[in-house]
């Protein structure tokens, strides 16, 4: 992997909250959330089809798009194309070219590999180019957090102070639950009150424990002000979004607006410019805000008699919206609350000394990455993206690592006291040990949605292979599976691949990818990677193509076993 510590300075530069206009296209994939949806008729967000836009960065790569035949195994890392093995019982090259020309994919970038468990290598195209993998990139970070962590890893968020009689003072420290919901804010103030406390003269609400860069820079600024792309920080509750349901009326009549969380409601104005359209109207909902003057403007239209939609925006104060939602829990619980303020502290500066009066945890790691890979939830991931850096930063501190400014020379070794930056070298490192060749990938983010995320085919297989242990099995339960749940519910039904794929799937303009697990033939298990870049083609003709490429794969077996 290609590191970046130049990269700091652009972090420290970044601001914490940002307002940007967003561009009215769908997105494929590119997080739990999207608020802005061309519905289509399976209802299944992860097809959506979007209206192209330019592509950030341009392929440098010249793909040679006629597969090398091999022999036995691929040649080492660096030489040469392989395709598919010769001694595979049935050749679909012709019809992978037919799938191109079908789908008219002919001048974008696509590249497969398939390899049994045991590393025999059974179709490969462009297998060692980089491609932007859009959401696949959560595999890389799951996979880390895994082994790091281990899947029993539980996120607690704590209060910390001193009692006197019914009074106290009171430190709430967050360390990046992402699934935070007000009811457990109820619980925690429950505990309190069941101490006697009904009076809190100071609440501190700690919110720097995993740093405090809370976007990437790599992100495009449409992104930001979405539900997927809300800001990552210490404090979160609601995964830092505000919900909005839209519900068809009568023909042309504006949608009825239903806020999840009424008291959030009083905080904004709403400008509703959504319509209920015919039973033939494409469908759409759009929503944009401006943090300044507290407006969020909807726009949309949904058919007569369709089902609702819940659209999603990012919160602009994510640690203060916390804090809003706990007073409120407290309030309910009987407990007045004189002064309470927003300040940070970093993982690496906690050093508890008073006790723990009350605490709620999260659920173990192995129901987050389930969370983070079957719904794609760009949140988490980059939650777990900066826990592992503060897991590395905390053992290099125990060590007597003293952080020096990291040189502006990009590949040099270094280690940065940004626990996103750390994390993304703990990453490598992990990578490295369980044999993803470190040059086959260069990661930028936890999630995918930045667009300087580089992938090849050949290292997801790789990693994909080294995850297929016993000790793994979380690591594949996390995956969709085909037909059946997560982002691929709404594909492969009715195939010979419906719940016999497990894969990640992956989408943004331009952009599609599926990577994982095909129980082919005789119940052969490979591993697989499909991606398809710079593409001006929609989201769903992207999704057609590869769901055929998958279907061929699943055919291939080898036929040199002994």
């Amino acid at each position: 992997m290609i590191f970046k510590p130049q990269l700091l300075s652009l972090f420290l530069l970044l601001p914490t909250s940002l307002v940007y206009a967003q561009e009215a296209a769908a997105t494929i994939d590119v997080g739990k959330e999207s608020i802005f949806l061309v519905k289509q008729a399976t209802n299944n967000q992860e097809q959506l089809s979007p209206n192209i836009r330019s592509i950030a960065i341009q392929r440098s790569e010249q793909y040679d798009e006629s597969p090398m035949p091999i022999t036995g195994n691929p040649t080492p890392s660096g030489e040469g194309q392989v395709a598919q093995s010769p001694c595979s019982s049935v050749s679909i090259d012709a019809e992978i070219e037919a799938i191109r020309k079908k789908y008219k994919l002919d001048r974008s970038g696509l590249g497969i590999f398939a390899q049994t468990m045991d590393g025999k290598t059974l179709y490969a195209r462009n297998h060692r180019s980089y491609f932007t993998p859009a959401s696949v990139t959560k595999l890389l970070t799951t996979a880390a957090s895994l082994v790091l962590l281990g899947e029993n890893y539980r996120l607690r968020t704590s209060i910390y102070g001193t009692v006197d009689g019914d009074r106290a003072r009171l430190r709430l420290v967050g360390r990046g639950d992402p699934t935070i919901n007000p009811e457990q804010l109820e619980d925690l103030a429950k505990q309190l009150r069941d101490k006697g406390i009904t009076n809190i003269e100071e609440l501190v609400a700690e919110d720097g424990y995993l740093g405090e860069i809370e976007i990437d820079p790599t992100w495009e600024v449409e992104d930001l002000q979405e539900g997927y792309g809300a800001a990552v920080n210490s404090l979160i509750v609601l995964e830092n979004a505000i919900a909005i349901e839209l519900i068809p009326q009568g023909l042309g009549e504006k949608l009825k607006v239903i806020w999840e969380d009424e008291t959030e409601a009083g905080r904004w104005r709403v400008e509703n410019k959504t319509i209920t359209g015919s039973k033939d109207a494409e469908e759409f909902v759009r929503l944009t805000r401006d943090p300044e003057k507290r407006l969020i403007t909807i726009y949309g239209n949904l058919r007569v008699g369709s089902a609702s939609e819940t659209a999603y925006v990012a919160v602009p104060d994510p640690a203060e919206n916390f804090l809003r939602h706990f007073r409120r829990a407290l309030k309910k619980s009987g407990i007045f609350v004189e002064r309470a303020s927003v300040v940070r502290r970093t993982g690496l500066e906690a050093r508890e000394t008073e006790p723990e009066l009350a605490f709620i945890e999260s659920e173990p790691l192995s129901e987050i990455i389930k969370e983070t890979n079957k719904v794609s939830n760009n949140l988490y991931a980059e939650v777990l993206l900066r826990l592992l850096g503060i897991r590395e930063l905390q053992r290099q501190v125990a060590s007597g690592k003293d952080f020096s400014p990291c040189p502006s020379v990009s590949g040099s070794p270094c280690l940065s006291p940004i626990p996103a930056i750390a994390g993304l070298q703990a990453i490598s490192d992990i990578l490295t040990k369980l044999g993803v060749d470190p040059e086959s990938y260069i990661q930028q983010d936890g999630s995918g949605l930045s667009r300087h995320n580089l992938i090849s085919p050949e290292a997801l297989v790789q990693l994909l292979r080294a995850m297929d242990r016993p000790q793994w099995q979380t690591f594949r339960d996390s995956l969709p599976v085909a037909g059946i749940g997560g982002t691929l519910r709404g594909r492969f039904r009715e195939t010979s691949a419906e719940g016999m794929v497990l894969a990640k799937t992956g989408g943004m303009s331009g952009v599609s990818s599926l990577a994982g697990y095909i129980t082919a033939r005789e119940r052969e298990t490979l591993a697989f990677s499909i991606e398809i870049d710079s593409s001006n083609r929609p989201g769903q003709v992207r999704s057609k193509a590869i769901d055929e490429i998958v279907l061929l794969l699943q055919t291939l077996s080898p036929c040199d076993r002994e």
